[in-house]
C-alpha cells in the first residue's frame, strides 16, 4: 500500500493554523472567563448592597414595631390619653412625654404618628430623610395617613401593611387602644444606607410585593421588566430584557427587594481586561504572522523554488524560470543553482532541437530530390517517345514547357509557395501532359480566390495530377482531373480544404491502407510522389493537418487534404 504523502508547505500551514486557532480559542476563553468573573463580581457587589438594604429595613421595621408594641401595652402616657379621663394640664404632660419618646425612637426614613378619632390629639415626627422644604407635602401626607388609619379594619391592625398613593409607597404598622392610634410608617423610597449612594447608572433597586413593583416602577417599565420577570428570579439570578435581576426577601415584611443591573454596564467593569486581551491578541497575531513570514522565507520559499524548478525540468519547452535577488545569502545560492540548472536544460533542448531540425531538413531535401528525379524521368521518357516518332514540333513545345516546369521545381522547394503559384505550375504541367497524350485530358478547377495567397507546400496539386495521368488506366473515356479548394472550420480552427479527384481506376486496396496510415513508409514501389508528399506535409505541419485517401463508388481516386490556415496571412 502506497503511503500517503504530504508537502512541507501543507504541514507548515497546518501547524501555524493550529497555533493561530489555539491562540484565538485561548483568548476567547479568557474573555469569557473575564466576563464571567466580572459578572460574578457585580453580582456579589449587588448582593452585598441588597444585604445592607435588607438589614437596614429589617432593623428599622423591628425597632418601630417594638416601639408600637411598648407604647400600646406599657406606656402610661399613651394609656392615660386613651381613657379620656385627664385634665388639661395632665394632657400637656402626657403629650410632652410621648413627643420625647417619639423623637428618641424615630428612624431616618420613617414617620411616627399618635392621634385619636376626634382629632383632639395629634402628635407626629418625620425622620431626617424627609427634607424641611417638603413641610407642606408632609402635612398633607400626615392627614392622608391619619384618614387611612381611621378607615383600617381591625384585622389589618397590629401588622405591617402596604399603603400606596400616587406619589408614595409606604409600610404601615398601626395599633389602636380605644380611640387612640399609634402608627409607624416607613417610606420605601427614603431607604438610603448611611454613607452609601449607589451608582444609579449601574444599579437600580426596587421594592415589590406579590402584585406590583412599589418603587422605581418607571425604570422597570422603561426596561420592559414586569413583576412576573422579577418574581421569576426569586430562587436564582435571572436575565430579563437585557438586565440581570437579583432578589432578596425581607423577614416579617409584606415586601421584597430586588436589584436590576443592565447587562451593557458589564463593559464598565470589563473594558480594561477586554482592551488588554485584544491588545495581547493583536500582538500575538502580529508575532505569529512575522514568524510565519520569516520561516516561510527561510524554509518554504527554497522548497517551492526547488519544486518549481523540478516542474520546469520535467516540462517540455522549459519556460523561463524567473529568479529574483534575495537578501539571504544561502537562499540566493539556491536560486542561482536552480537558475543554472534551468539554463543548462534549455541549452540542451535547443541543441537537441537544432539537431532534430537538421535531421528533418535533410530528410525533406531527400524527399524533394527523390520527387524531382521522378519528374525528370517521366519527362525524359516523353521526349524520347516524341523523338522516336519524329514529332519535332511537338518536341520543341515540350522542351519549352518542360523548361518552365524545371524553373519552378528547382527553386527552393523547402519553403512554402503561394497557392496561385502552385496552380500556375499545375497549368504548366497540364500543358506538358497534353503534348504527351493522344486523348484529351480535362482539368476542372473550382478555387476560392480569397485563398490564392495562402502558402502551401510546392508540388501539392501537381503530384496528384501526375499520379492520375500515370495510374488512371487506359480507357476510351477522356481522363478528368478535378480540383476543388475552399475553406473549412473545424473545432474553432480554420483549414484550407483541398479535394483532388479523377475518374480513373482509383487506388488499390493495399495502397489505400498504406496512404491512410499515420506513419507511411518512406520507400514505396508505386505512387512514390504521393508518399513523398505525405511525408513532407507531416514534417512541415507535424500533427496539425488531416489527409484522407479513398475511392469514389463510381470509380476514381480521391484525396482530401486539410491544412491549417494562418489568419495573419488572410488578414
Amino acid at each position: 500500500m502506497t503511503p500517503r504523502k504530504t508537502s512541507v508547505k501543507k504541514m507548515f500551514i497546518t501547524c501555524f493554523s493550529i497555533i493561530a486557532i489555539t491562540i484565538i480559542i485561548s483568548v476567547c476563553l479568557l474573555a469569557a472567563y473575564s466576563f464571567h468573573s466580572y459578572r460574578r463580581q457585580i453580582q456579589s457587589y449587588s448582593q452585598a448592597i441588597l444585604d445592607l438594604y435588607q438589614y437596614e429595613l429589617e432593623s428599622i421595621s423591628a425597632s418601630l414595631l417594638s416601639f408600637n408594641q411598648e407604647t400600646y401595652t406599657e406606656d402610661y402616657n399613651f394609656i392615660a390619653l386613651s381613657t379620656g379621663n385627664y385634665s388639661a394640664s395632665e394632657k400637656i404632660v402626657y403629650e410632652y412625654n410621648l413627643r420625647h419618646t417619639i423623637n428618641s425612637r424615630i428612624a431616618p426614613p420613617s414617620v411616627i404618628l399618635i392621634f385619636n378619632e376626634a382629632g383632639s390629639i395629634v402628635m407626629y415626627k418625620y425622620g431626617r430623610n424627609f427634607p424641611q422644604y417638603m413641610s407642606i407635602e408632609m402635612l398633607e401626607q400626615k392627614q392622608t395617613l391619619m384618614d387611612h388609619c381611621r378607615q383600617t379594619e381591625d384585622s389589618q391592625l397590629n401588622q405591617w401593611t402596604v399603603f400606596r398613593d400616587e406619589q408614595h409607597s409606604l409600610l404601615m404598622n398601626t395599633y389602636k387602644l380605644r380611640d387612640l392610634y399609634v402608627c409607624s410608617v416607613i417610606d420605601l423610597e427614603k431607604i438610603i444606607i448611611r454613607d452609601y449612594q449607589p451608582d444609579e447608572e449601574l444599579l437600580q433597586f426596587a421594592f415589590y410585593n406579590d402584585t406590583d413593583i412599589l418603587t422605581n416602577a418607571d425604570y422597570a417599565a422603561q426596561a420592559a421588566i414586569s413583576i412576573d420577570d422579577i418574581q421569576s428570579s426569586v430562587r436564582s439570578v435571572a436575565y430579563q430584557s437585557g438586565h440581570l435581576i437579583q432578589t432578596s426577601s425581607l423577614s416579617g415584611l409584606p415586601v421584597s427587594i430586588c436589584c436590576i443591573i443592565p447587562m451593557r454596564h458589564f463593559w464598565v467593569y470589563s473594558r480594561v481586561s477586554v482592551i488588554l486581551m485584544i491588545s495581547v491578541f493583536l500582538i500575538l497575531g502580529s508575532l505569529v504572522s512575522v514568524v510565519f513570514t520569516l520561516i516561510r522565507r527561510l524554509l518554504i520559499f527554497p522548497l517551492n523554488q526547488i519544486a518549481l524548478a523540478a516542474e520546469y525540468l520535467e516540462s517540455e519547452g522549459s519556460p523561463a524560470f524567473a529568479v529574483g535577488e534575495n537578501r539571504v545569502q544561502e537562499l540566493q545560492w539556491i536560486n542561482d543553482a536552480l537558475s543554472g540548472l534551468i539554463r543548462q536544460k534549455i541549452t540542451l533542448e535547443q541543441d537537441n532541437q537544432s539537431i532534430e531540425q537538421e535531421k528533418e531538413h535533410a530528410e525533406l531535401q531527400y524527399l524533394q530530390l527523390q520527387t524531382r528525379s521522378h519528374f525528370f524521368i517521366n519527362c525524359l521518357k516523353s521526349l524520347y517517345h516524341m523523338a522516336e516518332n519524329q514529332e519535332y514540333e511537338k518536341m520543341r513545345r515540350m522542351i519549352l514547357a518542360f523548361s518552365d516546369h524545371l524553373r519552378y521545381i528547382f527553386h527552393d522547394t523547402l519553403k512554402l509557395v503561394p497557392l496561385r503559384a502552385e496552380l500556375k505550375e499545375v497549368n504548366d504541367y497540364y500543358n506538358i501532359l497534353l503534348l504527351d497524350m493522344d486523348k484529351p485530358l480535362i482539368l476542372h478547377q473550382q478555387v476560392d480566390r480569397q485563398l490564392l495567397d495562402y502558402p502551401v507546400p510546392p508540388l501539392l496539386i501537381q503530384t496528384f495530377l501526375e499520379n492520375s495521368f500515370k495510374y488512371s488506366g487506359r480507357t476510351d473515356a477522356p481522363l478528368c482531373f478535378n480540383i476543388r479548394i475552399d475553406r473549412s472550420d473545424m473545432e474553432g480552427q480554420a483549414y484550407l480544404r483541398l479535394r483532388l479527384s479523377d475518374n480513373g481506376v482509383g487506388y488499390s486496396e493495399s495502397m489505400l491502407r498504406k496512404l491512410n496510415q499515420e506513419e507511411a513508409e518512406l520507400y514505396e514501389d508505386e505512387h512514390v510522389g504521393i508518399s513523398n508528399l505525405t511525408k513532407r506535409i507531416q514534417l512541415i505541419y507535424q500533427d496539425n493537418y488531416q489527409a484522407v485517401f479513398l475511392n469514389e463508388p463510381a470509380g476514381g481516386a480521391v484525396a482530401l487534404i486539410c491544412l491549417p490556415i494562418d489568419r495573419e496571412v488572410l488578414a
